[in-house]
């Protein structure tokens, strides 16, 4: 239906105001009245109930077949258990008897066979209210006879019974009492219709009166039958001049729109709502109602008239206005919050694919990079030991000694600097993990600092432990803690002079124990202190710099410690004093340290263990295979190679083999495939990677495609032959071996 704006018949504010405040003090004065007149109907509602009561009991009183009322008992669910006798009339007390006694029980006084069957009767005439018979046997006076109950529901849990005995010589009387009960009955009921009807009337017409809604209902010549108030307030008139009277008397500006309804209700007995309204929205002044018209139909279904509610709805109808509005603005977001999720989902898209693209880039960096490394010190190991392996002692020139020294330890730095770059990128992307065990830091400080010596007496730099004898065990992942330990003295003796001198001491605590490595090197700048720990944060200009690496090696250290739940901090007096770093970590690492299955502890061999084995190595690479082949046959193996797969499986058939090396990265088919065709056709001899996949997904992947152990290049060849050995059961032979 659409809206009709109507003018308030150009009255002014003024008058306007003075009618309103008018208005509110007569609705506060028929508030008033109207509550004493409801007052005043709930008293003479009381007064009428009482004298209802009292005119029940004289008429049972008088009556000369016994009747009783009796009390439903419940449990705690609601249903009914017992019937207790409140009130016995005077024939029933004459009568006699234990069921005539006020509180008595009806289990009580029925004969056990009868008492399921009268109790679940009498609950189904409270339940349904409809009326029902029932014939007992009970005590009256000084015999027992059978007595028929009618039972009739007088309220709630509240039971009439009238008592007959169960004898022809009284059927008359019984007929006669029964049509005097109906009689009595009927005439009690039209009383009761009667006085609920006056009372319905009564509240009708204070809920009518006072009801918040416009109320009027027409005849069929449409004239006003009956107004309540709050419609008379819509019209400024009294209710009272609106009987007798038409639409176009009292409310002409609505009457063009509600006339038409008003006939379509009386033709077709129809029901219609219409919103109409009166003001203007500009300046806030409009009200709006609701109206609904309804017919009035008499008993015989004719239709007398029509009926109209109406509800003021003018907030209702701004809220509705202010929501289409809202809703609008809404739509509007929403569609601009769906494009921005299609752009996030489209960024998201593609930080995952670089994401992917870059772990996958630094994984083929990292091939590429440790497979001529693995070759590199590999063969610089096996050229200095002359070898050592076979207990074939060739004596080097002094140079060459150099030349493969400078070799293995520029090899070295280059492995680590691609650790430091695969490890920058785990923690970066959270996948660094943990492998814990119990420690000792004392013996781990000792072994750093034997391990950095010859870089340090190349160098001219002496390096010195202080170590306390106490217990310095802590639950730590081994490997990480070396590569800490290793990258505070490769930075100490980095920036330190000829001359000078490195320092790590060892200071165990109750709950913790504490590592300071000192140096007397450079020191460090206030300006860069605070700095140190940031990724790629270096105190040098990229064109001048004296030092090398990427600036990555303290912030790993950090990530690292700050994993193990520890912390480490800087400290340097300035440029030219030194700097002392200073880790603490705790006996235990917090339960929240993602954690990593341990690897076996790494194995060097110092003496030919391989004797009468025969051993397959698998690589694309030359040099890596006869790097292999060379350790390999030094430690006693007779051994074969394959550039491929294929080629491994041929020779693998043939010459049936105790141990087998493999790459990964081969071309056509990879090493897993390998492990998986060998396990598949249940070949059970240990399969070791020599790869330069180097994640511990890399390492997973091994195990799960059936590789027994994981080795990443670069690895010395005395660790190959080491875990070669421990996997064919000869590690007793292995001095050293964990």
């Amino acid at each position: 239906m659409g809206d009709t704006t109507v003018g308030d018949g150009g009255r002014s504010a003024a008058e306007g105001a003075r009618v309103a405040s008018a208005s509110e003090a007569e609705e506060l004065a028929l508030a008033r009245a109207r509550i004493e007149r409801l007052v005043r109907a709930l008293d003479a509602e009381r007064e009428a109930l009482q004298r209802s009561e009292d005119r029940f009991r004289a008429v049972q009183e008088a009556a000369s077949t016994p009747f009783l009322v009796e009390r439903a008992l419940r449990d705690a669910t609601e249903q009914i258990v017992d019937f207790e006798l409140v009130w016995a009339n005077t024939a029933a007390r004459a009568r006699g008897g234990a069921f005539t006694e006020l509180g008595a029980r009806l289990s009580h006084v029925l004969e056990s066979a009868e008492r399921e069957g009268t109790l679940a009767c009498f609950a189904r005439v409270l339940a349904s209210g409809t009326t029902e018979a029932r014939a007992v046997m009970l005590e009256t006076g000084s015999e027992t006879c059978r007595i028929e109950l009618h039972a009739v529901r007088l309220g709630r849990d509240l039971l009439g019974l009238t008592a007959q005995l169960v004898d022809e010589r009284h059927t008359a009387e019984r007929e006669r009492t029964a049509l005097l009960a109906r009689e009595r009955r009927a005439r009690a009921e039209a009383e009761a219709a009667l006085q609920s009807s006056q009372t319905t009337l009564a509240l009708l017409d204070g809920v009518l009166d006072n009801s918040p809604s416009g109320v009027a209902f027409f005849d069929r010549d449409l004239r006003y039958i009956r107004v309540n108030r709050a419609l008379a307030r819509m019209t400024g008139r009294h209710p009272e001049t609106h009987v007798g009277r038409t639409l176009r008397d009292t409310a002409p500006d609505l009457a063009p729109l509600l006339e038409p309804l008003l006939l379509r209700v009386l033709t077709e007995g129809a029901t219609f709502s219409q919103h109409f309204s009166r003001g203007s929205e500009d300046d806030d002044t409009r009200r709006d109602w609701l109206g609904n018209l309804f017919p009035v139909y008499s008993p015989d279904g004719a239709v007398l008239g029509v009926g109209l509610d109406t509800v003021e709805i003018t907030e209702l109808a701004r809220a509705r206005r202010r929501a289409e509005e809202l809703a609008r603005q809404l739509e509007r977001a929403a569609s601009e919050r769906e494009a921005l999720l299609v752009r996030e989902r489209d960024a998201r898209e593609e930080a995952e694919v670089a994401n992917r693209l870059k772990d996958e880039f630094l994984a083929i960096v990292s091939h590429e990079l440790r497979t001529p490394l693995h070759a590199i010190r590999g063969w610089a190991s096996l050229a200095k030991n002359g070898g050592a392996l076979s207990k074939q002692s060739v004596p080097l020139d002094p140079m060459v000694r150099k030349a493969l020294d400078v070799i293995d330890r520029n090899a070295e730095a280059q492995a680590r600097i691609i650790d430091d770059l695969l490890d920058a990128s785990r923690i970066i992307a959270g996948k660094l993990a943990l492998e814990v065990q119990t420690i000792d830091l004392a013996a781990i400080a000792r072994d750093a600092v034997e391990a950095a010596r010859p870089s340090a007496v190349s160098k001219g730099i002496t390096v010195m432990h202080a170590i306390s004898a106490r217990d310095a065990c802590v639950v730590a992942d081994l490997g990480r803690v070396r590569q800490v330990l290793s990258n505070l003295i490769s930075n100490a003796l980095k920036f330190t002079p000829r001359g000078g001198r490195v320092t790590i001491a060892v200071q165990p605590e109750a709950d913790e124990v504490r590592i300071e490595i000192r140096d007397t090197g450079a020191g460090i700048g206030p300006e860069l202190l605070p700095h140190v720990f940031d990724r790629f944060r270096q105190g040098e200009q990229a064109t001048t710099r004296r030092h090398g690496g990427l600036g990555l090696g303290l912030s790993i250290v950090r990530q690292i410690v700050e994993l193990h739940g520890g912390t480490v901090r800087a400290e340097s007096e300035g440029q030219g004093c030194g700097a002392t770093f200073t880790i603490v970590l705790p006996r235990r690492p917090p339960r929240s340290t993602p954690l990593a299955v341990r690897p076996p502890k790494p194995i060097r061999a110092s003496t030919p263990v391989l004797r009468s084995y025969r051993v397959v190595v698998v690589d694309d690479e030359v040099d890596a295979r006869d790097l292999a082949s060379v350790a390999l046959c030094e430690a006693g193996a007779e051994v074969d190679v394959a550039g491929s797969v294929a080629e491994a499986l041929d020779v693998i058939r043939q010459v049936r083999p105790h141990a087998i090396i493999s790459d990964i990265g081969m071309p056509g088919a990879d090493g897993y495939e390998l492990a998986r065709r060998l396990r598949a056709s249940e070949v059970l001899t240990p399969i070791v990677a020599l790869t330069a996949y180097a994640g511990a997904a890399d390492a997973e992947r091994a195990h799960a495609a059936g590789f027994d152990a994981h080795l990443t290049k670069p690895v010395e060849p005395a660790q190959l032959v080491g875990v070669i050995a421990k996997l064919l059961g000869e590690e007793e032979t292995i001095p050293g071996f964990g």
